[in-house]
């Protein structure tokens, strides 16, 4: 709801695809502060049995915590590829981001298309703010830890590409957890930032 009310909000005043993006970055800004104001900046930790459970694979053990993070972002990546594909929403979703006047001549509803995405966007992010707090410790300002991978798997894995975007998550993951074995933990979110640059310069048409 909250997703579909500021897309509602975007909408009315008429703020383009990049001014919103700025718009949400202040949000999240105020959103920042607003924790730190009711809970404080102190790190947090979500309880739970998974936190402490772990599945022996072979010669290595698997956190129970990171597996269901990852069976579910599979299965949600594999529904978002075939509603995409298939489904009417989805159709109307790749016309509208293709040619959205054209899109809307041929009686596709571009507002109700919008607030449709914004939601299903938000609940999504939703999901994955669920597992992030399930596998990992909270605090107001980490919010800014993953704007780096979200920023360079989307571009690496491409707009509209859902299981290009698993992929280009899949790849990103193992090159930190890869930097941290050799290196330092403290060098893995120069992965993200790194791979984006580099996959810019080879392919700036990205």
């Amino acid at each position: 709801m909250v997703g579909v009310v500021l897309e509602e909000g975007f909408l009315r005043l008429r703020i383009d695809e990049l001014t919103s993006l700025i718009v949400t970055f202040g949000l999240t800004v105020i959103l920042e502060s607003l924790i730190q104001w009711i809970w404080t900046a102190d790190f947090r930790r979500l309880e739970s049995p998974y936190m402490r459970t772990s599945l022996k694979l072979g010669t290595i053990y698997v956190g129970l915590g990171g597996l269901l993070a990852f069976v579910a972002a599979v299965a949600l990546t594999l529904a978002t590829w075939a509603w995409l594909r298939w489904s009417y929403l989805g159709k109307a979703a790749r016309a509208c981001a293709q040619d959205g006047p054209i899109a809307g001549a041929f009686g596709v509803n571009r507002r109700r298309v919008a607030l449709l995405l914004a939601g299903l966007s938000s609940a999504y992010a939703a999901v994955a703010g669920l597992f992030i707090a399930l596998n990992h410790t909270l605090a107001p300002a980490q919010i800014y830890s993953w704007i780096g991978v979200v920023f360079a798997a989307v571009i690496i894995g491409r707009l509209g590409n859902a299981l290009g975007l698993l992929a280009a998550s899949i790849f990103i993951a193992a090159s930190e957890a890869l930097t941290m074995a050799v290196t330092a933990p403290g060098w893995a979110p120069l992965v993200s930032f790194t791979l984006l640059i580099v996959i810019l310069l080879l392919r700036p048409e990205l």
